[in-house]
């Protein structure tokens, strides 16, 4: 409800400077055009404000950002006596490039390793400097709902207690020149519903009210036949116009938005321009005696009006300070504009303001960084004991290469796509274990296909197309396969008690405020170093619009987050039992698809986690390696194949 109640207060906040614009526009046009434009802008605007929804149709181009590649190399050696760190970093290389589109997230497995003597902060629900804020936010988000009840609730009431003092005290009319007067409009209106025809004394002015059984309640007053077709006509093109209909839409906008004055102004302005628009209609292509009898019938019911303005009802009741206005509006005989372009700028404002106000969400549009090879040596501090390391090596005599596949849905999905394509490569000769992440705005041969980016492989062909494409492109086999649902890393971080990740305060702040954190209650974070749970893991690898610690945003940002992530999560999981790991991975099998055994899970598990073995990161294509091109109206990365072939079979030999 937190996040509806501040879409609410958005939303709100840009049809604000709508309502503002289009009361300027009328300042400036309201002689030269029509009040048409005024009738449709209001409505457009009453839908904005009840539609929750901010949706990112297009990037906008605010930042250009700068495409670099970086080759970082990590080296970390741990040993169970010895708690010091030796950090190697290598040369950080960048280069201008032009921005790459691509659909998700991408494993981009290096990181630049700093040591950190900062305090953790345990993130949980205590001491939190936001739970403040949060309070503020729930109890406003209260109020805003007890508000829309109360409000909401008394226009009913009001509504079906007018609507029983009709239904009480009027009765059917019975002069047939006036049911004559009636039956001659609706068919030169062509309306062909049945609408009946009362009066009550208890009203002061015609209206039209009654959604599914549509009356004309008429005073008691006598009138002309002429001033009774006046009268009439004017109700029939509001019935036409399905301008109750209209005032619910005003009503519920205002119900929804009461705390802004705006809103409420723009829905009194709304009702006086249905009137306006609907005089309008009535004296069309009439001439000027008709427009003056029209107009003194007018003046001759307002006069006798007290208070007979009910929302859910039309009629001629209105503030006499309008009257001026409607009886210029009905004697200027000359010709206006629709003020269509008015409208279609109206429109385009709404989009660009929605566009705007929902850039907060996931953005799908994002940059290829290459980077190159991370290596990092990690001792494991699991007692291992030398059968297991003896029946690892004697099941993995040769280099084993795995796909791994993160999934954007389940994979009983039809539309799922490649989150991130990673190859899990073991070695136990040279006891080596390198994760490479294959960036997917690569431009590659797909087998039976043709020539397409590897983002699109899956969702063309599934894993076994993924995995034949980079057989045939790189020139090696795949022994096995995984495809894992991405949200099922959520589980894997909680099981693992979290891990430890140092969010900046831009980061803490953005993360409480938004949805990125899909579990309310755990946007808490902090700023500085703290462990993470697994929803507030994912949500801080997602966010793309604020920068980190580095000064770097947008799509490097997010990949230098995933870098992280990796490497935190590589630590923790040195820290845990193997067959506790073996279990985890039994809870999210629905989650998951391979075609590994539970045996050979727990033999590749024992092997990764073996103490002698070091473990690296690294991606495909390697700094300068590859082009950027545009192919198929696609940006898009074309690799050197045999430098990226050697790089590869460097990483991993």
């Amino acid at each position: 409800m937190i996040d509806f109640f501040l879409t609410v207060l958005v939303i709100s906040a840009g049809c604000s400077f709508l309502i503002c614009m289009a009361v300027l526009l009328d300042k400036i046009f309201c002689k030269k055009y029509s009040r048409h434009w005024n009738y449709i802008v209001w409505f457009l605007i009453a839908i904005r404000l009840l539609l929750p929804l901010n949706v990112q149709l297009v990037k906008l181009p605010f930042v250009e950002n700068k495409e670099r590649a970086a080759v970082v190399v990590t080296n970390q050696n741990i040993n169970e006596t010895d708690k010091n760190k030796q950090t190697i970093l290598s040369k950080n290389n960048q280069e201008e490039a032009k921005s790459v589109q691509s659909d998700h997230t991408d494993f981009l497995l290096t990181e630049k390793e700093t040591d950190s003597s900062t305090q953790i902060k345990e993130s949980g629900n205590h001491h939190m400097p936001w739970v403040s804020f949060e309070s503020i936010i729930k109890g406003a988000s209260l109020i805003w709902m007890i508000g829309v009840f109360l409000v909401m609730l008394y226009h009913i009431m009001a509504y079906m207690s007018f609507q029983k003092k009709i239904s009480k005290w009027c009765h059917s009319v019975r002069n047939s020149e006036i049911h004559n007067v009636l039956q001659e409009l609706c068919t030169e209106m062509d309306i062909k519903e049945e609408i009946r025809l009362v009066t009550c004394p208890l009203i002061h002015s015609p209206m039209l009210t009654g959604f599914r059984n549509p009356v004309i309640v008429l005073p008691t007053k006598e009138f002309t036949l002429e001033q009774y077709s006046f009268i009439l006509k004017h109700e029939l093109v509001h019935y036409k116009n399905h301008d109750l209909y209209y005032k619910l839409l005003l009503l519920c906008a205002t119900g929804f938005h009461w705390f802004n004055p705006l809103v409420h102004y723009m829905a009194r302005t709304a009702y006086s321009d249905i009137e306006l628009y609907c005089d309008e209609k009535v004296v069309k292509e009439r001439n000027l005696q008709y427009r003056e009898e029209y107009s003194l019938t007018l003046l001759q019911i307002m006069s006798g009006t007290y208070g007979d303005n009910i929302l859910l009802t039309t009629g001629f009741s209105e503030k006499k300070k309008q009257v001026k206005k409607r009886v210029y509006q009905i004697m200027n005989i000359k010709p206006t504009k629709r003020g269509t372009s008015i409208i279609i700028g109206v429109i385009c404002v709404i989009f660009l303001i929605s566009n705007i106000t929902g850039s907060f969400l996931p953005s799908k549009v994002s940059k290829a960084e290459t980077i190159g090879v991370e290596v990092e040596e990690v001792g494991i501090e699991e007692s291992i004991t030398e059968t297991e390391k003896n029946e690892s090596q004697d099941l993995l005599e040769k280099a084993s290469h795995i796909l791994v596949v993160g999934l954007d849905g389940t994979n009983d999905d039809t539309n799922v796509r490649a989150d991130s394509i990673l190859i899990v490569s073991i070695n136990p000769v040279s006891k080596k274990v390198v994760l490479t992440s294959f960036l997917r705005d690569m431009y590659l041969s797909v087998p039976e296909i043709g020539e397409n980016k590897l983002s699109a492989v899956y969702s063309l062909g599934g894993i076994q197309l993924v995995e034949d494409t980079i057989e045939t492109n790189f020139q090696f086999s795949i022994d096995h396969t995984i495809s894992v649902n991405m949200k099922a890393f959520e589980t894997i971080i909680d099981a693992i008690g979290g891990v430890e990740l140092e969010l900046s305060e831009k980061e803490a702040e953005y993360l409480n405020q938004t949805n990125y954190i899909s579990k309310k209650e755990c946007r808490n974070v902090l700023k500085g170093r703290q462990r993470l749970n697994g929803s507030q893991a994912l949500g801080y690898v997602r966010v793309r619009q604020v920068s980190d610690e580095n000064g770097e945003n947008g799509e490097f940002g997010r990949t230098a987050r995933l870098r992280k992530l990796l490497s935190a999560i590589m630590k923790e999981y040195k820290k845990q039992d193997i067959m506790k790991i073996g279990s985890l991975f039994l809870t999210i099998q629905s989650e998951v698809t391979t075609d590994l055994s539970y045996t050979e899970l727990l033999t590749y598990l024992r092997t990764v986690c073996n103490d002698t073995v070091t473990a690296s990161t690294a991606s495909i294509p390697v700094i300068e390696t590859y082009t950027l091109e545009t192919q198929q109206g696609m940006s898009v990365l074309v690799p050197d194949l045999d430098k990226n072939i050697k790089a590869f079979e460097k990483f991993t030999g």
